[in-house]
C-alpha cells in the first residue's frame, strides 16, 4: 500500500497513524511537539516520519499541504484532524 497520510498525533491521530503503519501504509505524522514525534518515529522506525506543524494555524495548512505534495509527490490522501472544544 502506498498511502501517504498527514495526522495530528494526539488522540485518534495518533491511532490512525499507527494503524495505518501496521497495515503498511507510508504516514507523515504532524504534531506540534518535535519531542513526541521523535518518540513515534522511534517506535515506528521506517514507517512513520514527522514533521512539526501546528494544525490551529488554519491559514497556513494550505502552503503546508502544498509543500508537503511537492515533498511527497506520491500522497494519496492527506487527513488533517484537531480536536475543538466549545463550551
Amino acid at each position: 500500500m502506498n498511502l501517504t497520510a498527514f495526522k495530528l498525533i494526539v488522540g485518534i491521530g495518533l491511532a490512525l497513524a499507527k494503524k495505518y503503519a501496521e497495515i503498511g501504509a507510508h504516514v507523515i505524522a504532524v504534531g506540534r511537539t518535535q519531542q513526541n514525534l521523535d518518540e513515534l518515529a522511534s517506535a515506528y522506525k521506517g514507517k512513520i516520519l514527522t514533521k512539526v506543524f501546528d494544525i490551529a494555524q488554519l491559514d497556513k495548512i494550505p502552503k503546508f499541504v502544498e509543500e508537503g505534495a511537492a515533498e511527497y509527490p506520491d500522497i494519496d490522501c492527506v487527513f488533517l484532524n484537531r480536536r475543538a472544544c466549545r463550551c
